[in-house]
């Protein structure tokens, strides 16, 4: 079923593109003093293969509720949602597991790279996992730090890293495998706001040259901004009087 999205503006960047991901009337409640305590109350949108996607709203809004859904970390109480017209929520553990370990990256606040692993290590890690062949293993963790102007880094180990330098190495971590989505929750959260303008740079970048669907939960509006679409919630629902495409080309 074509779900249109309600939550934006004008049309998604393009139209021609694959619907990746749909949200059809989703809703997450908790038990809180032996009552529901709503946080997401009927979320539906469409987001197409390609698109970079910014998730924003204040604490308790329900941005990283969502993020953590779409990953399959989290089960939805009611609604859908369907990857490539599969219905996630009807895959087991195993299959969820195997979904997020060869189609997903992460990026996170906290780096959470292995203190004991060089930067290269870090990011041939998950390919080695994989059964990459080593020499394609390692030059693709080559590559991707070239990319991220980190390659001089890479026998060192996370405590000789800037903080920006270490989100760069989780950033090629998470792109190692080639995925065919990237959650990122508040990737520049911990940095400064040069470097984190540096950061973005470079993500971004890197996110259209490998033709990657990013969805990105952020509060830095002027972060939201350059991504292509911004969608707001609030009170558990997207805000629709605030939601936008950018001006991002």
């Amino acid at each position: 079923m074509q779900i249109t999205d309600s939550s934006v503006s004008s049309e998604p960047i393009s139209t021609t593109k694959e619907v990746l991901l749909e949200v059809i009337d989703l809703h997450k409640s908790y038990l809180s003093g032996g009552r529901p305590l709503e946080i997401l109350k009927g979320v539906s949108l469409s987001i197409h293969r390609g698109e970079s996607i910014a998730l924003t709203g204040s604490s308790g809004s329900g941005k990283s509720t969502l993020l953590s859904l779409l990953a399959g970390l989290d089960r939805l109480t009611k609604g859908q949602i369907r990857l490539r017209g599969q219905a996630t929520q009807d895959w087991d553990e195993d299959q969820l597991a195997r979904w997020r370990r060869e189609e997903v990256g992460f990026v996170f606040q906290d780096f959470r790279l292995i203190k004991s692993f060089t930067a290269f290590e870090n990011v041939s890690l998950p390919l080695e996992i994989l059964g990459w062949d080593g020499q394609k293993a390692r030059e693709r963790a080559e590559q991707l730090l070239e990319q991220l102007k980190i390659r001089e880094r890479a026998e060192h180990f996370p405590h000789q890293l800037s903080g920006g330098e270490q989100q760069r190495v989780a950033i090629a971590r998470a792109y190692a495998h080639r995925p065919l989505l990237i959650f990122a929750d508040e990737p520049t959260g911990n940095l400064d706001p040069e470097t984190s303008q540096q950061v973005l740079d470079s993500f971004l970048q890197l996110n259209d040259e490998e033709g990657t669907t990013l969805i990105m939960v952020t509060h830095d509006m002027s972060i939201a901004q350059r991504m292509q679409r911004h969608l707001p919630l609030r009170a558990g629902r997207i805000d629709e009087t605030s939601s936008s495409p950018s001006l991002r080309v």
